[in-house]
């Protein structure tokens, strides 16, 4: 089984005329955050809005996707969550009744292939053909998703979704809300209501997808780490009896400090589970410290690669080093592939690549 994950998008404005080269899809990338539809809002914390009657009753447990890691002393305290690495989903929401085990598995982030849908490119992909798309092409079955992924998300388009990865065998793990817009640690009261009711509404569509993972976008500018902090809790208050997890990432206002995950998690105190994004982070320096600091807390991991050259040449920063950080501190997999090409046909055959180093590296490893 194998898998890739991908965050790496241009906006549908750039699609018109000559395509960007594969290395501006980042900079792109909080510019085309897509908006998702819901049925409606709702200020109550309590209430699953649209979603309420599909998800009423769901729990969630422990996760068999266990791994034994060290750690440094300060996050000891935090070794359940290296040694489980994820929540499951109840039987309720999931296709099979034994836990999918995501180590040493290598998954494609969805967001990777979002500038070659169907709605944002005449003939693109269409979504429910995702899934059969990125098992024919690339042999995965673990797919990270992204709001960027739906021109609208509801219970009906979640319920196919998961119905089209049933199909091909596909487990969707995660669901990166990158809607537009939207800041839970906004000093307007209103506004961080406003987000957290957009996001629990998205918590609700990632249960009926069976996902066992959200992960908020940081904001580009640091906001009241007050009010981020509550709103974070307030959000796992509500996912975390669904079975899913928040996850960090290193985005945005984060990746300037190697030790921004760690430290919000630890303010948070919820033991929420790291993301780590190999390229998320303002030089390399910054990129190889913070990678050693937050792959012991890691549930899964973007391992992004930029820009390939014609021999697959990666000058932006050292893949192979990025990959013998996170295994190093333990961290297993699921290991998602993010990149972003304009060709979709050269796409296919530089994840290809991507994923067949790590592959091969996990062997080597061994």
């Amino acid at each position: 089984m194998v898998h890739l994950d991908s965050n790496q998008l241009v906006s549908p404005a750039n699609n018109k005329g000559s395509a960007p080269a594969s290395g501006a899809v980042f900079g792109a990338l909080a510019k085309d955050m897509e908006r998702s539809v819901f049925c409606r809002s709702t200020d109550d914390p309590s209430e699953a809005s649209g979603f309420a009657t599909a998800t009423r009753g769901i729990r969630g447990g422990a996760d068999s996707n266990a791994r034994g890691r060290a750690c440094s002393p300060v996050l000891r305290r935090r070794e359940f969550l290296i040694a489980t690495g994820a929540f499951a989903v109840s039987a309720a929401i999931r296709s099979s009744a034994a836990p999918v085990k995501l180590e040493r598995q290598v998954g494609l982030v969805a967001a990777t292939l979002a500038q070659h849908q169907d709605f944002r490119k005449k003939g693109g992909l269409e979504l429910m053909d995702l899934p059969k798309a990125i098992h024919g092409e690339l042999g995965m079955t673990v797919i990270d998703m992204n709001t960027m992924n739906f021109a609208e998300l509801n219970e009906r388009v979640a319920g196919q979704f998961r119905t089209a990865a049933d199909k091909e065998g596909c487990v969707l793990t995660n669901l990166k809300l990158n809607q537009r817009g939207l800041d839970i640690g906004d000093a307007d009261e209103g506004k961080r209501k406003h987000a957290l009711d957009v996001y629990r509404r998205s918590v609700d569509a990632a249960a009926i997808m069976g996902m066992r993972w959200v992960r908020p976008l940081p904001t580009a500018k640091a906001p009241q780490q007050s009010h981020l902090i509550d709103s974070l809790r307030r959000l796992d208050d509500y996912a975390r009896p669904k079975g899913i997890r928040v996850l960090i990432e290193n985005f945005g206002w984060m990746q300037a400090d190697a030790d921004s995950v760690v430290k919000l998690i630890n303010a948070v105190d919820r033991d929420l589970p790291a993301s780590p994004d190999t390229g998320n982070w303002n030089s390399n320096a910054v990129r190889y410290a913070g990678l050693e600091l937050t792959f012991p807390l890691a549930a899964t991991c973007d391992f992004k690669a930029k820009t390939l050259g014609p021999d697959f040449e990666h000058k932006a920063y050292d893949l192979k080093r990025c990959f013998d950080i996170g295994w190093k501190a333990g961290f297993r997999g699921p290991w998602c592939i993010e990149h972003g090409n304009n060709d979709l046909k050269k796409l296919w055959t530089e994840l290809r690549w991507v994923r067949d180093q790590l592959l091969k590296w996990m062997k080597e490893a061994a």
